[in-house]
C-alpha cells in the first residue's frame, strides 16, 4: 500500500486484508514482526538533509517549469518546496482539518542551515519564514545561510534569484548541490539518516522498503521496461519520494536488519540481475535475509501496476492466440477459469517472483540453490481481502506448470495484509465505538478454512482459509502488511478516528489482532507480520502509523506491537549529562560535557542554543561540538540533553561559564548548583560579585579573594530556593551577568 482509498473500496469487498502460516511451518528463528517504512520526506524526518525529498524545481515565479542539468538542478532562477506539513487537509478547502490537535513532529520548527554552490538571494515564500545570516564564500563559491521555521509555518518554499552558478556565469544560470540540514544536525553534514530514525528501527529484525522505494504507480506504460540505469541514483538533485537503492542498503547496514524489498513491475531481467550483484557486494551483514516481493499489490485495480501486469499477461495469451509463441498462462489447470484475464495476471505475477527469485538465488550461491530460504526469500504476496481461493489456483497452476512440490521449492511463503478497520461503525461513533468495531473486524478477519478439503477449495476465507492453503503447499502463512485502517478518504468523524488511533486502548485492540488472532489462533499460527507503517501522520486517508513522531516511541500502539514481540518498552529518560562547559574560542563556542547514565544506554546527546537544537553527538563520540558563530553573552544559553535508544530525552543541563571576562578566563561552577558555587578569575583583580533573584533582588554580596594573580569566592547557595539566578561580576571596567541555576 498505500493508496488514498481503501483497499476494500477499491475492489468493492468488505473483507480486511490478510495472511500466514502454522506452527509447524515457522522456524525457531522466524521473526515475528518486522516494520514498514513510510514514504521518505514524510513524518519520520528520515534524512538528516531536507532538500533529498525536496519536489523538483520550478519557475522562480512558481508553477511553471525551470530548465535544468541532467541531475534536475536548476539552470536559472528557480523555487522548490521543500516540504509541506500542514496537517491535512487545507489545500482541499477552507477549515479542512482533520487533526483537532493539528498535530506536527516536533522538530520540524527550528533552525535549518542552508549551502549549496553559487550564489543567490534566498527567500522562503511559503510562509514567510526568515533567511538569516546570507553570506557568499568566494573561495568556495558557495552560499550559506540560516533558515528559521516557526511553529504553524509548515508550508515551506524556498525561492533563488539573482543566481549565479559561477563568478563568471551571468545572472540568472542557477545553483546546485543544495543542502538544507534540520535542526540537531547541523554538526554532521554528511550523515544520511537522523540517529532517532535508526533508533527507532532497533526492535524490529526486518524492514520492509516498499513505500520507502516509492514502488506504488512506479512504472511506464506496458510494453515499456525499466533498465537499471533508470533508477534512482545519489546524484540527483532530488529523489522526492523515491529513495535509491544506495539508501536501502546503507540502511540495512547500520541497522543490521533483514530487507524486505519490492521490485519494480516493469524491471528487466537485467535490472533484477544488477540489484541483486549490487546488494550481495554491499551489504556488510553476511546474516541478513532478503525477503523477495514483485512490486506491490498487483492485484489492486487502484494502482498502475496491475494494469502494466495484467496487460503484459494479456499480451502474452494474444502472441500464442495470434500464431506467436506458446503460454501456459491460458492452460487449463482445474482450478479458475482459464478465460479470466485477472487469472491471467496473477499466474504471470507468480511466474515472476519465480523468475526474480532464481536470479538472486543465483547471484548468491551461484551453481546450487543454497542460498534460497537461508538468504533469499521469495513471496507470494496476494490479496487476502478479495477472494482466498485465489491463492490456491494460482499455485496449483504453478505445480501443473513446474511440478509437483515446486512452490515450496520456489516461494518462503505466500502473504496477505490484513487490516483491522471500523467499518460498520455509526457515522457518529466515539473513539471508544470506533475500537470496539475494530476489535469486531479483526474477529471477522479469522474468516474459515475449506469446509470439505480439498474438494470445497472455493469456501476458504480470511486468515484461517489464506494459512491452510500456505500448509496445503508447504509454505509459510506471512503479512506484507497490516495494522490499523481508518482511512478511506471520507471526512465523516475523522476527528474520532485519529483520536481513536491515540486512544490507550488501541493498544489492546493490536494485541488482540497480531497476538490472539495471528499468533496464537490454531487455526492460523501465523507467521512474519510487517507492520504498516512505522512513523505516519494520521488523517482522513489513513491512520497507519505505529506513532506519529519517532521522538515518541512509547504510543499506545507501539506499546501493543512491543507486547507481540516480547520486546521490554523503555519510558525512563537518561540522566541529565554532567559538568557541561562552553568556551569561547574566537567567535565559536567549545562545548564539552560529561556522560548522562541510563537503565538501559544512552545513544546520543543534544546540543541547543536559545532553545534552538542545532548539534548531535553520538554516545560512543568525544563529548564535545564546536557551535560556530555564539556571541559571548550567549555562552550561558547553551542546553545539553541525553537521549535513550528509545528516544527519551533527559533533563536539560546549562552549561557553566568559560569564557573570556575583562580580558581574562572566568570560570563559574559547577551549574546547575546544588551546595556552593565557585568563582575563579585569573587576575588580581579587586572583583566584586552579587547574586540576585530573577527579579533583581541582591541574596549573596562579597568581593572575590586574591591569591597570587587569581581571583576566587565561593558562594553557600544550599539554603536558597530552587530556581534562576542572576550572578553580576563587576571591577572598575565593568559589570558582566550570567545566570546561574539552584537545584533543591
Amino acid at each position: 500500500m498505500k493508496t488514498t482509498l481503501r483497499k476494500s473500496i477499491i475492489l468493492g469487498w468488505t473483507w480486511g486484508l490478510f495472511s500466514l502460516t502454522t506452527l509447524a511451518q515457522t522456524p525457531v528463528d522466524e521473526p515475528k514482526v518486522g516494520i514498514g517504512l513510510g514514504g521518505i520526506g514524510s513524518w519520520a524526518l528520515e534524512f538528516v538533509d531536507v532538500a533529498r525529498t525536496m519536489r523538483p524545481f520550478e519557475g522562480a515565479a512558481g508553477g511553471g517549469p525551470v530548465p535544468v542539468d541532467e541531475n534536475g538542478w536548476p539552470t536559472a532562477d528557480a523555487r522548490t518546496v521543500l516540504f509541506d506539513f500542514r496537517p491535512c487537509c487545507p489545500w482541499l478547502g477552507e477549515n479542512q482539518i482533520d487533526d483537532p490537535n493539528r498535530f506536527v513532529p516536533k522538530h520540524v520548527a527550528g533552525v535549518y542551515k542552508i549551502s549549496f554552490t553559487g550564489q543567490a538571494t534566498v527567500a522562503e515564500v511559503g510562509s514567510n519564514n526568515a533567511v538569516e545570516n546570507a553570506q557568499y564564500n568566494a573561495g568556495t563559491n558557495t552560499t550559506t545561510a540560516d533558515l528559521v521555521i516557526q511553529e504553524g509555518r509548515w508550508l515551506v518554499i524556498l525561492r533563488f534569484t539573482n543566481t549565479r552558478l559561477l563568478p563568471s556565469s551571468p545572472t540568472n544560470s542557477g545553483i546546485k548541490d543544495l543542502k538544507v540540514l534540520r535542526p540537531g544536525y547541523h554538526n554532521r553534514p554528511n550523515q544520511v539518516f537522523r540517529q532517532e530514525y535508526l533508533n527507532a528501527l532497533a526492535p524490529f529484525p526486518v524492514i520492509r522498503f516498499m513505500d520507502f522505494t516509492e514502488t506504488n504507480n512506479y512504472n511506464p506504460v506496458f510494453p515499456a521496461v525499466m533498465e537499471w540505469n533508470q533508477r534512482p541514483q545519489l546524484a540527483q538533485a532530488t529523489f522526492r519520494g523515491r529513495a535509491p537503492w544506495d539508501y536501502v542498503v546503507e540502511l540495512a547496514n547500520l541497522t543490521g536488519k533483514d530487507l524486505w524489498i519490492n521490485i519494480p513491475v516493469a524491471a528487466t531481467d537485467d535490472y533484477v540481475r544488477e540489484l541483486a550483484n549490487f546488494m550481495r557486494a554491499r551489504l556488510t551483514n553476511n546474516n541478513a535475509k532478503i525477503y523477495l516481493e514483485y512490486s506491490n499489490e498487483v492485484w489492486n485495480a487502484g494502482f498502475t501496476q496491475f494494469r502494466y501486469n495484467r496487460e503484459a499477461a494479456v499480451a502474452e495469451v494474444n502472441r500464442e492466440t495470434s500464431g506467436g509463441a506458446a503460454t501456459t498462462l491460458n492452460d487449463d489447470a482445474g482450478q479458475c477459469d482459464r478465460n479470466d484475464q485477472q487469472v491471467w495476471g496473477g499466474r504471470r505475477f507468480l511466474r515472476r517472483v519465480k523468475e526474480i527469485g532464481d536470479i538472486f538465488v543465483e547471484t548468491f550461491s551461484p551453481g546450487s540453490r543454497a542460498s534460497f530460504g537461508s538468504k533469499i526469500r521469495p513471496i507470494f504476496a496476494w490479496q487476502i481481502g478479495g477472494w482466498v481461493p485465489f491463492y490456491s489456483c494460482h499455485l496449483t497452476w504453478f505445480e501443473r506448470v513446474y511440478g509437483a512440490g515446486s512452490a515450496r521449492q520456489n516461494f518462503y511463503g505466500l502473504a496477505g495484509a490484513s487490516y483491522v478497520n471500523a467499518d460498520g461503525a455509526a457515522a457518529n461513533a466515539s473513539p471508544a465505538a470506533i475500537l470496539t468495531q475494530m476489535r469486531n473486524n479483526s474477529n471477522q478477519n479469522l474468516g474459515n478454512r475449506r469446509t470439505n478439503v480439498p474438494a470445497n477449495w472455493t469456501t476458504s476465507a480470511g486468515e484461517r482459509g489464506m494459512c491452510e492453503i500456505a500448509e496445503i503447499f508447504g509454505l509459510r502463512c506471512l503479512q506484507y502488511e497490516t495494522g490499523p485502517d481508518n482511512g478511506g478518504g471520507s471526512a465523516t468523524n475523522v476527528a474520532s478516528r485519529v483520536q481513536a488511533n491515540r486512544d490507550q486502548a488501541i493498544r489492546d485492540v493490536v494485541i488482540h489482532d497480531l497476538k490472539n488472532n495471528w499468533f496464537d489462533e490454531p487455526q492460523v499460527k501465523g507467521g512474519l507480520i510487517m507492520y504498516f507503517v512505522h512513523c505516519s501522520p494520521f488523517n482522513r486517508y489513513g491512520a497507519w502509523g505505529a506513532t506519529e513522531d519517532l521522538d515518541n516511541l512509547n504510543t499506545p500502539k507501539l506499546q501493543g506491537v512491543y507486547n507481540v514481540m516480547g520486546v521490554q518498552a523503555d519510558n525512563t529518560p537518561p540522566s541529565a549529562p554532567r559538568n557541561a562547559r562552553a568556551e569561547l574560542n574566537n567567535s565559536n563556542a567549545v562545548v564539552t560535557w560529561q556522560a548522562a547514565t541510563d537503565n538501559v544506554a544512552v545513544s546520543h546527546y543534544r546540543v541547543y542554543l536559545l532553545n534552538n537544537l542545532l548539534a548531535t553527538v553520538r554516545a560512543n563520540e568525544p563529548l564535545t561540538v564546536t557551535l560556530p558563530n555564539v556571541r559571548a553573552a550567549n555562552l550561558f544559553d547553551i542546553k545539553v540533553t541525553a537521549l535513550d535508544a528509545f528516544n527519551n530525552e533527559s533533563a536539560e543541563v546549562l552549561t557553566a561559564l568559560e569564557d573570556f571576562t575583562f580580558g581574562q578566563q572566568l570560570r563559574i561552577y559547577p551549574n546547575p548548583a546544588q551546595h556552593r558555587l565557585e568563582i575563579s578569575i585569573a587576575d588580581a583583580g579587586p572583583y566584586r560579585l552579587a547574586l540576585l533573584t530573577a527579579t533583581g533582588q541582591v541574596v549573596r554580596e562579597q568581593p572575590l579573594e586574591t591569591s597570587g594573580q587569581t581571583s576566587q569566592a565561593r558562594l553557600d547557595v544550599s539554603t536558597l530556593p530552587a530556581g534562576l539566578y542572576l550572578l553580576r561580576l563587576s571591577d572598575k571596567t565593568g559589570t558582566r551577568t550570567s545566570r546561574i541555576v539552584k537545584l533543591d
